[in-house]
């Protein structure tokens, strides 16, 4: 399984002392945890009433069974940044995800019903991930739908700043590149023709997929290695040479929203990002989210739920 120390992004940009200090030394036993059907009565009743997204009899259960806990720290023990509201702690060799809340809770103590919803289906997703982290990676029809969502966000970006939609090739090899290195480096998945052939799908402009490896191969033999060198080797790129990962990822974060950070290298982050948008969660730009990947998004979470 790919966790958050296999997140560049994460190790070389974001990562701190404190919040280092705080995952490596969180208990449950410093924590106060709410109990959402009385602390959030009037949410909680909606959630039941009017929410209806196939997660929620599954989140009900881990959240009855103790395997997801929500929590609202205004004594700020657990400080933690918005792009990682959800963390794990084994306790007696059981996984326990934990969403902090806190900074989603409006003045008057309350807090929007879809965004709680969206917070506790990120717990939810973590430890999923954490059970059954084999039988999501290996069930292909989940890794196109992903792998086509995440190069889609991707290129969007690109597309914004390079105008890279302009050479259909370009747009492809780029498109494809995204999706493989999802695959290969955020997924873990093993190199093999398999991945190749879902990372293709994601040329709209059907470009041939042999001139494609032939370009890649010029990118150098630690290209997918990590998301630091994926942007190194574009540089190669005509029109490309400019390309600075800190401006791309402030060009992400601004159009996906703070929270969307590390879901470019950490699977967990990334699903948490376009599942909370078909929610409507407010958590990331929903609205931004669905009109890039909406349809696609969708489909990853129909297969979610296919396989809890």
């Amino acid at each position: 399984m790919r966790t958050l120390k296999d997140s560049a992004l994460f190790n070389k940009l974001v990562q701190s002392s404190q919040v280092n200090s705080v995952i490596q030394n969180l208990s449950l036993k410093d924590l106060n945890f709410i109990d959402f059907s009385k602390d959030f009565t009037n949410e909680f009743s909606t959630i039941e009433r009017k929410i209806n997204f196939g997660t929620k009899g599954y989140i009900f259960e881990s959240y009855t069974n103790g395997d997801i806990k929500l929590i609202n720290e205004k004594d700020k023990i657990l400080k933690l940044p918005t792009f990682l509201n959800t963390v794990g702690v084994i306790r007696n060799n059981h996984p326990v995800f934990i969403t902090n809340i806190s900074s989603y809770i409006n003045n008057s103590g309350e807090i929007f019903p879809k965004t709680l919803f969206a917070l506790m289906q990120n717990s939810l997703i973590s430890f999923v991930l954490f059970r059954n982290w084999d039988r999501l990676i290996n069930n292909i029809e989940f890794m196109k739908d992903t792998s086509f969502s995440y190069s889609r966000i991707i290129t969007k970006i690109f597309d914004k700043i390079f105008a890279i939609d302009l050479d259909n090739f370009k747009s492809d090899f780029i498109s494809y590149v995204f999706a493989k290195f999802f695959l290969l480096n955020v997924c873990g998945k093993t190199p093999s023709e398999v991945v190749n052939n879902i990372a293709y799908k994601t040329c709209f402009n059907q470009s041939s997929l042999e001139l494609i490896k032939d370009f890649e191969e010029k990118m150098g033999d630690d290209f997918y290695s990590d998301i630091f060198n994926l942007f190194e080797g574009l540089k190669q790129i005509n029109g490309l040479a400019h390309l600075n990962i800190r401006s791309f990822i402030e060009n992400y974060v601004k159009m996906y929203g703070e929270a969307s950070l590390l879901s470019l290298d950490y699977f967990p982050a990334f699903l948490h990002t376009i599942l909370s948008s078909v929610v409507g969660g407010n958590i990331i730009k929903d609205y931004i989210l669905d009109s890039v990947s909406g349809r696609s998004n969708n489909k990853c979470l129909s297969d979610f739920i296919k396989l809890l």
